[in-house]
């Protein structure tokens, strides 16, 4: 038999969900059942600590909070590259702010939105000519890398092909 209004549940727990006279009991993940007068599903909060408890941040633990921009934990928080500072309130250097950090990104533009000749999300170039890949839909013809438009290439600095 189905029912054709929801059925309520709490955590892991479907209580009682009446409709015309026909209750649903049962935990998810078991058989329910039905009955036409009213459940027989008893309820008891028993194991459950009763102080009072209080939500705080802890800069370190490695939870992030709504007062902590970031939390790598006490020992990632250096703010070394991609790294939270020691304080979580910013990031350290990082892919996206307009720093180019030459041991790890080849380009950073602050938005790094990708294209031909611009800057891809990982902080890579995009295609552009002489990056030594041939790419007809952006026009190229050849893509000699750094040898474009140097003596014994048979492709220009424009990445087109240069007939003697």
């Amino acid at each position: 038999m189905e029912l054709d209004a929801p059925v309520h549940c709490l955590f892991f727990l479907c209580l009682g969900v009446r409709h015309e006279r026909l209750f649903r009991t049962g935990a998810l993940g078991d058989q329910s059942r039905y009955a036409l007068t009213q459940s027989n599903f008893r309820l008891t909060l028993d194991g459950f600590v009763t102080e009072h408890s209080e939500c705080s941040d802890t800069c370190g633990d490695g939870i992030r909070t709504r007062f902590e921009f970031c939390d790598d934990g006490s020992a990632q928080n250096t703010g070394e590259y991609r790294h939270c500072n020691d304080s979580c309130t910013a990031l350290g250097p990082h892919c996206g702010d307009a720093i180019v950090q030459e041991a790890f990104e080849d380009c950073d533009n602050g938005e790094n939105l990708g294209g031909v000749n611009a800057c891809n999300p990982h902080c890579n170039s995009g295609p552009f000519c002489g990056d030594g890949i041939r790419q007809p839909e952006l026009g190229e013809s050849c893509d000699a890398g750094e040898q474009n438009g140097h003596a014994g290439s048979s492709c220009s600095n424009t990445c087109e092909v240069v007939v003697d």
